[in-house]
């Protein structure tokens, strides 16, 4: 199952062809558990080929009345809250790790309101750099600058992201109907 998050240091590495199948184990046991929820995997890893992390994103998408329920299992299977993170209630973060092969894999699950705007721009993110390549170069290297600069501050990594995800998710804007 999911053992304690243990925090270490965060280092930028190459992709790692087994994430998928990570994702999957992860996914499996999540909806084992949790009955019929979607389970996205966002973030880097979800990006076949992305340098990073290499952290596990997860986003489930609920209606907000089920957080609670949820957080219980999230409890129950092995998940804590980020030692360094504080997430907004109405977007919680649990962190757990998972044996895979001959890895230890990081998870930063988010529970999210279905439909909300955070939900929207996390699948929007994803699928962006997805479809473009130039823009993934770009992320990858700027997360490797960011990585370099923020020394194990996540607010700070953030932050020094933060302006190129909202040039991103502009679009999203500018491609409504």
């Amino acid at each position: 199952m999911f053992k304690p998050y243990q925090p270490k240091d965060v280092v930028f590495d190459q992709y790692d062809p087994q994430i998928p199948a990570v994702f999957t184990a992860v996914q499996k046991i999540l909806r084992q558990h949790m009955g019929e929820v979607v389970v996205e995997h966002i973030g880097s890893t979800a990006i076949p080929g992305m340098p990073g992390k290499n952290v596990i994103n997860v986003l489930i998408p609920v209606e907000q009345e089920r957080f609670g329920e949820l957080l219980d299992t999230l409890d129950t299977l092995g998940f804590m809250e980020h030692p360094y993170v504080v997430e907004p209630e109405d977007r919680p973060l649990r962190v757990a790790e998972i044996e895979h092969g001959r890895g230890v894999y990081g998870i930063h699950l988010h529970l999210t309101p279905h439909g909300s705007k955070d939900h929207r721009n996390a699948l929007y993110f994803r699928d962006y750099l997805r479809g473009h390549p130039e823009a993934q170069k770009a992320y990858a290297a700027l997360k490797e600058t960011a990585l370099k600069k923020s020394v194990g501050n996540p607010s700070k990594y953030r932050e020094l992201k933060n302006q190129f995800i909202e040039q991103i998710l502009a679009r999203m804007t500018d491609e409504a109907p």
